[in-house]
């Protein structure tokens, strides 16, 4: 029984299709993380780029996100550039409105190594004028990323050393040109 539950994927495959027009495969990572940690959380690729895509939800008010920050190892904090792929939707009940909608950061394989080889992982989003939503602490750490990199080495490995992401490393309030941790 264990040896069974240990088996099972935690993502289903990637969906892959080819583009219509230039017949160029992109695929969608993370597709079947309904129920789990990772929901909401995806991996895109096309045109030999990745993406970190993420459903975002706030109360109250909404936060147009130019950013995401990631916090690894309570050590070091990397900055990718971030932008609204979706048109907020916007649920009110009374007073009380959430407004959800997808956000979408260019990320390398660099980038996504790291990540995946975090034991302790914070994630927050944030705004041109530096407001912050809610620190989101990524229970396992980097695990959902390292599924998404093992996932892509198995579907894509091109895309690895192929995707470029606008990636920062944060020194206080300073914003240094992210190199990885490992020199790479």
């Amino acid at each position: 029984m264990g040896f069974l539950c240990a088996a099972m994927p935690l993502f289903a495959k990637p969906k892959c299709e080819a583009d219509t027009f230039t017949g160029k495969k992109g695929c969608v990572y993370g597709t079947g993380t309904i129920g789990m940690a990772g929901v909401g959380n995806q991996i895109v690729t096309a045109d030999g780029q990745m993406g970190f895509q993420r459903s975002v939800m706030f109360v109250y008010k909404p936060l147009d996100v130019s950013s995401i920050l990631f916090r690894i190892d309570g050590r070091r904090t990397l900055r990718l550039s971030a932008k609204n792929t979706t048109r907020p939707e916007v649920h009110c009940s009374g007073q009380l409105c959430t407004w959800s909608w997808t956000v979408l950061a260019p990320i390398s394989g660099a980038f996504l190594k790291e990540l995946a080889g975090a034991d302790e992982l914070l994630m927050v989003m944030e705004s041109d004028d530096h407001l912050r939503g809610e620190e989101m602490k990524m229970k396992k750490g980097g695990k959902m990323f390292a599924k998404f990199l093992e996932d892509i080495q198995d579907n894509e490995p091109s895309v690895l050393e192929t995707s470029k992401a606008e990636a920062f490393v944060q020194v206080g309030t300073d914003l240094q040109p992210y190199t990885s941790s490992s020199g790479l």
